[in-house]
């Protein structure tokens, strides 16, 4: 990224063609003026190139995009940046931002994003706990095949029966989990890419934490620039599985990606 800053990375052009869209929500406090401040949610959104780099895109207060509308405006900023394809994209459960990623980019295939599942638990319980909880999710999402999925669900189920709410916060996102299991392991396992989550997560919260409010996104951004750096980086564990990766696209997406290696 070459240290850029805030101006230079809001303009900067996006990459033709990227491999997984990946939607981060998160919660910061704004300073509203006289004293008010208020939780904000925001949407963060990051890509992987199909070099299997990841790249910054943008952040947005989830307040101004009600509507489906202006989900399909922001989509069209992307593409008047450069922005051509997009293969898969990790999503929170929002059906105005589907709608409109499904107008802009009509080959995009979609996954429930598994955060959505962890976010719902770490409201509720203090971080030690959340991070046990949320490494069991991490392996029935990352299960090799239905079968193990299906054991590794009944274990949480087990685990936490005594705690009715938590399992019923989470029955839906299992169900839609299962239906990920057409994918392969290996394609499923770097569109979830838990730890690069990890280290997002981890910064946010560090950040948070050392600025009690901000005053806007730009402030925000301006605070997340030297971690967005660190981001900026390959994907994969190894040359040779990244190739692999895209040699497993490739036989299902040739037309569509051809163009872009």
């Amino acid at each position: 990224m070459n240290n850029q800053n805030l101006t230079e990375l809001s303009n900067r052009k996006l990459d033709p063609c990227y491999f997984c869209l990946y939607c981060f929500p998160f919660k910061i406090f704004i300073n509203e003026g006289d004293n008010n401040v208020n939780t904000q949610d925001i949407y963060i959104f990051m890509a992987c190139n199909v070099l299997g780099v990841r790249k910054y895109i943008t952040t947005v207060y989830l307040k101004d995009y009600l509507k489906t509308s202006l989900w399909y405006d922001l989509f069209q900023s992307f593409k008047e940046k450069g922005l051509e394809t997009i293969l898969y994209a990790l999503l929170p459960d929002n059906k105005s931002l589907k709608d409109a990623l499904r107008l802009s980019f009509k080959d995009l295939e979609f996954i429930l994003s598994c955060y959505d599942s962890i976010n719902k638990i770490q409201k509720y319980f203090p971080l030690k706990y959340t991070s046990l909880i949320s490494e069991q999710i991490k392996r029935i999402y990352l299960a090799q095949d239905l079968t193990e999925f299906s054991l590794k669900k009944d274990e949480f189920i087990e685990n936490y029966k005594e705690n009715k709410f938590i399992l019923d916060l989470l029955e839906k996102d299992f169900k839609i989990c299962s239906q990920s299991f057409s994918y392969p392991y290996l394609l499923r396992k770097h569109i979830y890419s838990f730890y690069f989550s990890r280290e997002l997560y981890k910064k946010l919260t560090v950040i948070s934490h050392k600025k009690p409010h901000f005053t806007s996104i730009d402030d925000f951004i301006t605070y997340l620039l030297p971690s967005i750096q660190l981001f900026e980086s390959r994907m994969y564990t190894s040359k040779k599985e990244w190739i692999s990766l895209i040699n497993l696209i490739y036989t299902s997406k040739k037309d569509l990606l051809i163009p872009y290696l």
